[in-house]
């Protein structure tokens, strides 16, 4: 290409900057860069990748934005030394600001700090100062966004100084803008104002359509404000005018999140005002466009961030529709708040089997030959390979071991697990770099409560939890009847009777298993009396599971008393809380109905709409390491045995060290179903480290629980026979990441877990009773029998023995023997 030829692309360009034509501009920039690619010249083209990804960014595209930002700063990582220092500044500033746009204000910090640091290197004064303000502006909104308003504030004054001498008025506008927010955050409406009228000045002179409606934005939210905090009328008509007029530019501008946020404001000033009817419009504009901001933001940390500070939103929707009697459309708002990331795994555009570059094969087997080992330290004991078994893990007598001990979940934090994990981490996210998705997932749409009756058969009822601050909201319905209660049940409240309800639990079942207890309680007959300690155990536990009862179902009890089968969609807390042992003071749940679990109920329609699995392997992994006294779970290999006598035509169970990562990874995609006794390791803080304990003793040969989510599975039913597979990590949009979720991410209808530690033969009798029951049956009906079973066990009556299981995902399929 000639010098000729460059000068009228840039000409080119630079019509379309004028013009606001951004697609125009993406196209000039993305032929740049293919220019600078040509000649090998690598700042030019890292200049051109920040251009596009600033393009992007300001078309409402951040997946793009991000994927272009990340390239960019892959490739100036490889050649630093070669690269001025504002250009390598503007790559880490860019970073934070795909950070900034999805709040993630710690991650931002962390890439606004180093473009920060590198600044300083620039030779030129000028340069330095300019780029200095602009990223110092940036981190602004990290400071007013992390409860350090006053420093943001402080900060901010301190740049307007230099802005105004360098006569930068894009820059001057964000800046008045951020200030004019800040303000209004410490209600100072008039200074809140002032400074939004000098953002509109300075967008005025940028002719910058996005900066003038964000500066008008701000102004109508002053007014906004000044209008309760005041009670000054005269604001409304100033507030809606404004609002009204960044509806309208924001639409024009194609600038979905600007548009949402003040369409949010007018909902709350329409309901303010008792504009039902108006209130009701807006709310359902906001939460349509926040559908077309989830399909932009495309990277699942960024929607889990960004989507984070509008929960609120949703549940203040939740509650006003609710409040104007439109239960309907408070449904379909709650299925949008909940699992939409797993929903869009289970669509039909979900991705199977993440393929790692073969340059990082070895440092990921040395990254997870590293924490797996640091965690079963820190779970089992430093000797758990030696021939000693831990006082911690094995209980009472004759082998009664709970699978995982007392330390599956992973609390004990050192230098060196920490870094084990981080390692991870880091090397995780440049992989999903690597593999980044150009084109859109789409996701299938969340239904409304007139689909979810529909699923309904005529013995069967819904219950839907949404936990608010401040409130316990329950949507009920049968096949032709639903309804709903608004309960003033705060969730720090709802949350602390759920815990002590574990807490009891977990006591009750260390108490039955001490050594000096266990042995007269499992050789009792049914008449024996209960040791003191248990009674005195099980009536705190009873305790708890009566008043759960009150809150979470008795409200609901004249509309769904009657049906045997009840689907529970939990929420926050509540997906610890064991439904089947709820008690009315007569008899547990579990003995008049049967349970099952849902993250949504637009997820259960897409599991129940997969078609039927009849074909394929019948796989077991049981006792991965019969030979070690710590790990072994001899009554593992009776589930095993079970198996292959219900399911004649079940493969022969992998036992030993045949249980291993390589016979699963081989054989699971083609498994109907699955079954894993083993243990299990829980990773609060990354969740995805979440393991299931195979055979051998190097980290890298346990299964994680980000392996599982990238396979490609099609079994009707994964079964989790070890301690705490049902735990979670609960994120934002009530997304339950953990070894479940994985399974039902990759593809499996339903999943059969554990909320807490089970005991090793309990376990054997619980599934042996559960295979049965599910050839003749539902496996909703089945969970119930198999536990109904254990009540009717002078051994295993105690609820620590049999309400841990849970059945999430489809609960109507049989098994096929």
């Amino acid at each position: 290409m000639t010098n000729d030829q460059l000068e009228n692309i840039w000409n080119d360009l630079e019509q379309a900057k004028k013009a606001g034509d951004l697609d125009t501009q993406i196209e000039i920039t993305q032929n740049l860069l293919s220019v600078a690619q040509q000649r090998a010249d690598g700042p030019a083209e890292l200049e051109m990748l920040r251009q596009l990804g600033n393009l992007y960014q300001e078309k409402g595209d951040l997946r793009k934005a991000h994927s272009y930002r990340v390239i960019a700063a892959e490739l100036a990582a490889q050649s630093a030394d070669h690269l001025s220092p504002s250009l390598r500044a503007h790559i880490e500033n860019d970073l934070g600001r795909s950070f900034l746009e999805a709040k993630d204000w710690n991650r931002a910090a962390i890439h606004l700090q180093h473009s920060l640091k590198l600044i300083e290197e620039e030779p030129n004064e000028n340069v330095r100062r300019l780029n200095r303000a602009i990223i110092q502006v940036n981190y602004t909104l990290v400071l007013a966004n992390q409860d350090k308003l006053p420093d943001a504030l402080k900060l901010a004054e301190s740049i307007e100084k230099d802005a105004e001498e360098l006569q930068d008025h894009y820059l001057l506008a964000i800046l008045h803008g951020n200030l004019a927010s800040y303000y209004l955050q410490t209600g100072r409406i008039n200074e809140s104002q002032r400074h939004a009228r000098q953002a509109q000045v300075h967008a005025g002179f940028t002719n910058h359509p996005g900066l003038q409606a964000f500066a008008g934005n701000i102004l109508g939210r002053s007014f906004f404000f000044a209008r309760f905090i005041t009670g000054n009328r005269q604001y409304t008509a100033e507030a809606e005018q404004r609002l009204y007029e960044t509806v309208s530019t924001a639409q024009s501008q194609g600038n979905i999140i600007l548009e949402a946020e003040a369409e949010y404001d007018l909902a709350i000033l329409c309901e303010q005002l008792g504009q039902w009817d108006k209130a009701i419009k807006h709310f359902q504009r906001v939460f349509d466009l926040m559908e077309q901001v989830r399909v932009r933001i495309g990277y699942e940390e960024f929607q889990l961030t960004f989507f984070q500070s509008f929960e609120s939103t949703y549940n203040r929707a939740i509650e006003f529709l609710l409040r104007q009697k439109q239960l309907d459309m408070a449904f379909l708002v709650s299925e949008r708040l909940r699992s939409r990331i797993l929903l869009a795994a289970l669509g039909s555009g979900r991705s199977n089997v993440k393929k790692w570059g073969l340059e990082k094969q070895d440092l990921l087997y040395s990254v997870l030959n590293n924490y797996g080992k640091q965690v079963l330290f820190r779970a089992f004991g430093e000797k758990f390979t030696a021939a000693e078994p831990s006082l911690e893990l094995t209980v009472g007598i004759s082998n009664l071991s709970r699978r995982g001990g007392n330390h599956t979940s992973i609390d004990y934090e050192t230098s060196e697990l920490q870094q084990a994990r981080q390692d991870f981490l880091e090397l995780y996210e440049t992989q999903r770099s690597y593999r980044t998705e150009w084109s859109q997932r789409q996701s299938p749409d969340v239904i409304n409560m007139e689909v979810a009756q529909t699923l309904l058969d005529e013995d069967e009822a819904l219950l839907s939890y949404i936990v608010t601050d401040d409130s316990l909201v329950i949507f009920a319905a049968d096949r032709e009847r639903h309804g709903f209660q608004h309960l003033n049940y705060p969730a720090d409240r709802l949350a602390n009777d759920v815990s002590k309800l574990c807490t009891a639990m977990i006591s009750l079942q260390e108490k039955v298993l001490d050594p000096f207890i266990a042995e007269r309680w499992f050789r009792r007959e049914p008449t024996t009396p209960w040791p003191k300690e248990i009674a005195n155990e099980m009536k705190e536990v009873q305790q708890y599971l009566k008043k759960l009862y009150a809150i979470l179902i008795a409200p609901l009890l004249p509309l769904i008393a009657t049906k045997k089968h009840w689907i529970v969609v939990p929420h926050g807390p509540l997906h610890r809380v064991p439904w089947s042992a709820l008690h009315d003071g007569n008899e547990y749940l579990v003995q008049n109905h049967s349970i099952s679990l849902l993250p949504s109920m637009s997820i259960g329609q897409a599991l129940v709409s997969e078609p039927n699995r009849t074909s394929g392997q019948i796989l077991s992994f049981a006792d991965p390491d019969p030979e070690n006294p710590v790990l072994q779970l001899p009554a593992a290999q009776i589930e095993a045995q079970v198996i292959t006598r219900v399911f004649p035509n079940a493969q022969p169970p992998f036992v030993g060290i045949s249980a291993n990562k390589v016979n699963f990874l081989a054989h699971a995609p083609n498994a109907k179903l699955l079954h894993l006794a083993c243990h299990h390791c829980f990773d609060a803080s990354a969740p995805l480290l979440s393991f299931l304990k195979l055979a051998g003793e190097s980290g890298a040969e346990f299964l994680y629980a980000f392996e599982i989510a990238e396979l490609a599975l099609s079994a009707e039913l994964v079964c989790l026979s070890a301690c705490e597979s049902g735990r979670s990590k609960i994120a934002t949009g009530d997304e339950q990441y953990g070894i479940v979720r994985s399974f039902l991410n990759a593809g499996a209808q339903s999943v059969v877990s554990t909320l807490w530690n089970i005991q090793d033969q309990s376990a054997a009798v619980f599934f042996s009773n559960f295979y049965r029951l599910g050839c003749i049956s539902s496996l909703a009906q089945a969970l119930a029998g198999a536990q109904c079973s254990m009540i009717e066990s002078p051994k295993y009556l105690l609820p620590c023995f049999w309400a841990p299981y849970i059945l999430s995902g489809e609960w109507n399929s049989q098994l096929t023997p």
